[in-house]
């Protein structure tokens, strides 16, 4: 089960960075000049796809958050307070 987090944890890393990538890839190149298999593309456009761009950045940043909630899981153990302690015998330790 512990290998299965850790893997599944690089991937949404790998899938951020590159979501993340192509978020910067869409805001510095017209959509003219990019890929003909991305979204978007236009043949001699040289219109900025902007909206493409926070679309990309945002779905990036989720994927994050995804990864950073799957490596936090499972790694808090709660300890119980003797029995017989009072409040105020709480506070003191």
């Amino acid at each position: 089960m512990r290998m299965f987090k850790l893997i599944l944890n690089v991937l949404a890393m790998i899938v951020g960075v590159v979501l993340l990538g192509t978020a910067f890839f869409y805001w510095n190149v017209p959509a003219g000049s990019l890929l003909p298999i991305l979204p978007g593309y236009t043949e001699g456009s040289s219109d900025i796809l902007r909206e493409y761009s926070i679309i990309s950045a945002i779905l990036g940043s989720l994927v994050f958050m995804i990864s950073w909630i799957i490596s936090g899981t499972g790694k808090k153990k709660f300890t119980l307070a003797p029995e017989g302690l009072t409040r105020q015998e709480d506070l003191k330790l």
